[in-house]
C-alpha cells in the first residue's frame, strides 16, 4: 500500500459487514511526510451505523488527528469525539512510520504519563486509552 506523507490513516480490524462490531483497538498509522522541522500531518475519522439516517440527528462519530514536528520531536493531537454514536474501541494503537523516537508522553484530562514505545520494523508503536475527550502525545 502506498500512503502519501502527511497522512494519519485510521484503520479498523476486518469485519465482513456493517452488522459486525470490530474487535480490538482502533489503529492510527501516522506518516509524517518529508523530514524537517515544521512538517505536519493530519487525518480524520467518521462513523455512523451505515444503515439508517440517524446521522442527521447527531448519531455519528467524528474525530480529527493532527501532528507537527519540532526540534524536540513529534507532537500528535487526537481530537475529542464529536456526535453521539458510540466508539467500538476503548484503546488505540498508534504506529508512527519513519520515527526513531525512544519515548512517548501522553497528556489528557488525567494528567501526563509515559507510555512504552516499541520498534516495529519501520515504525514505532504504542497503545493509548481513548476516553473520547481527546489526548496529546509527544514523541522524543
Amino acid at each position: 500500500m502506498f500512503v502519501r506523507g502527511g497522512t494519519i490513516l485510521p484503520m479498523e480490524p476486518l469485519v465482513q459487514s456493517t452488522n459486525e462490531t470490530p474487535q480490538g483497538p482502533l489503529e492510527l498509522r501516522v506518516y509524517p511526510g518529508d523530514s524537517g522541522e515544521g512538517r505536519a500531518c493530519g487525518g480524520s475519522l467518521y462513523l455512523d451505523d451505515g444503515k439508517t439516517m440517524a446521522y442527521r440527528r447527531g448519531s455519528f462519530l467524528r474525530m480529527s488527528f493532527v501532528c507537527s514536528e519540532s526540534g524536540s520531536g513529534l507532537h500528535i493531537h487526537i481530537g475529542a469525539h464529536e456526535g453521539s454514536y458510540p466508539a467500538w474501541w476503548k484503546q488505540m494503537r498508534v504506529e508512527v512510520y519513519g520515527s526513531s523516537a525512544q519515548s512517548a508522553t501522553v497528556s489528557g484530562r488525567e494528567g501526563r504519563r509515559s507510555v512504552a514505545v516499541a520498534r516495529d520494523g519501520q515504525a514505532v508503536a504504542f497503545d493509548v486509552d481513548d476516553d473520547g475527550r481527546g489526548i496529546d502525545v509527544d514523541l522524543q
